[in-house]
């Protein structure tokens, strides 16, 4: 029996669902079409291979599966993609409904839309289990999340939906299962102790390498023993069964009892540790390498740290060079406006020079006519002089004329 290695908690809740489905199956008239609703990983068919069951999830599987024969047309699809508070199914579809752990992981008003829906498209019976609420299972989920948080370095999907959501009231389910069979029966299953520890037990292996036969072994152990509701430990889960036939309520187990010491266990612990001495060793030569890595790694650190200061120097240096560029640049700017401006006005001089060299010219000019003038005038001077003294010349001779007229005039 493979699932025998099943985790405990979900072995005992397929389980006893399977040994309730075979106490309503004794009234149906034909292999026992089953809804499966929450289905998840449809682990349900392992315990019910003489049964129809078509699965219902809001994931839906990694490959369709191919229809089940139904015995009444139209075949019923082995997968439903679906919600368990929108079942897509007819009034009274399926002779038996089961619901296992779904109703703890939505919210409450969605849990009374999902019995509802459960209850609508069952006709003989619907079985649904879930966690109750209770002081002893809120400790230990709690105690477990953080266990599977240590061990895991994340946190626990499902608990972490409990804690949400809340675990679940049996009396508002049965009192909705009340009202529509005649028959409801209410059984709990697995100890909290044995939930607990079934749990502890995983997580722990989960630090051991290679661990999965010693898993097998001691989860074969817990699953052959008996699941006793009378337990003085409070139980975990709650089953109620609500049918249209009265039912006989199934033993707590059936399975033999576990044998004194599992023959393959001894040897999957030598396994574990001959895989754990290798990895000890294996560990050891990393440790040494890292040793190593890090002695390289404090000598390049401080190679770095002297390359730093280097760089922090330089980088000082440049940030000075830079602001002498800058003042520079500022200087050169100052030039460049100062040569623009004297650009402008040699620029000006040089047309006052051109016009102050044709003033030059004009001027020269002007002193060679003066000059000539001066000569001219020189000339005159001397030709009035010369007349001048003609003038006088004849004067004297016409004063001595003048002189002899009149001493000629004398008588």
């Amino acid at each position: 029996m493979m699932h025998l290695t099943m985790a405990p908690d979900r072995f005992y809740r397929f389980h006893l669902a399977a040994q309730w489905v075979h106490s309503v199956a004794q009234y149906l008239k034909h292999k026992p079409l089953i809804l499966d609703a929450g289905s998840h990983e449809s682990a349900l068919a392992d315990f019910l291979p003489d049964c129809i069951i078509t699965s219902l999830d809001i994931t839906p599987p990694l490959s369709p599966s191919p229809p089940a024969i139904s015995p009444s047309p139209p075949p019923v699809p082995r997968f439903t993609h679906a919600s368990c508070t929108a079942l897509p199914f007819t009034h009274r579809q399926f002779p038996i409904t089961v619901c296992l752990d779904v109703l703890e992981h939505i919210t409450p008003t969605q849990r009374s839309l999902a019995v509802s829906e459960i209850l609508r498209v069952s006709n003989d019976a619907a079985i649904i289990a879930f966690p109750h609420i209770s002081a002893a299972s809120s400790t230990y989920e709690q105690l477990l999340s953080h266990i599977h948080f240590a061990v895991h370095g994340t946190p626990c999907d499902y608990l972490e939906e409990h804690a949400r959501f809340g675990l679940v009231d049996p009396e508002s389910v049965e009192s909705m299962m009340l009202q529509v069979f005649p028959h409801v029966y209410r059984q709990t299953s697995m100890a909290i102790d044995t939930w607990f520890t079934s749990h502890l037990i995983d997580y722990s292996l989960a630090l051991i390498p290679h661990a999965g036969p010693i898993r097998n072994c001691l989860f074969t152990f817990i699953n052959r023993m008996i699941d006793t509701p009378e337990s003085p430990s409070p139980a975990y889960r709650t089953f109620l069964i609500g049918s249209r036939h009265p039912l006989t309520v199934p033993p707590p187990s059936t399975h033999s009892p576990p044998p004194p010491l599992m023959p393959g266990l001894p040897d999957a612990f030598q396994t574990a540790r001959n895989t754990l001495d290798s990895l000890t060793h294996y560990a050891r030569k990393l440790e040494n390498d890292l040793s190593a890595q890090k002695t390289q790694y404090t000598s390049l650190e401080t190679h770095s740290t002297t390359l730093q200061s280097e760089y922090n120097a330089q980088h000082r240096h440049i940030t000075h060079l830079l602001a002498r560029i800058n003042e520079l640049n500022t200087t050169v700017h100052t030039l460049t406006e100062t040569i623009e401006s004297l650009t402008e006005t040699n620029t000006i001089l040089t047309r006052d020079r051109d016009y102050l060299l044709t003033v030059r010219d004009d001027m020269e000019k002007k002193v060679q006519a003066i000059e000539a003038l001066e000569s001219y005038v020189h000339r005159l001077e001397a030709v009035c002089l010369e007349k001048d003294r003609s003038i006088l010349h004849l004067q004297e001779k016409l004063a001595e004329a003048l002189i002899s007229l009149a001493l000629r005039d004398k008588p």
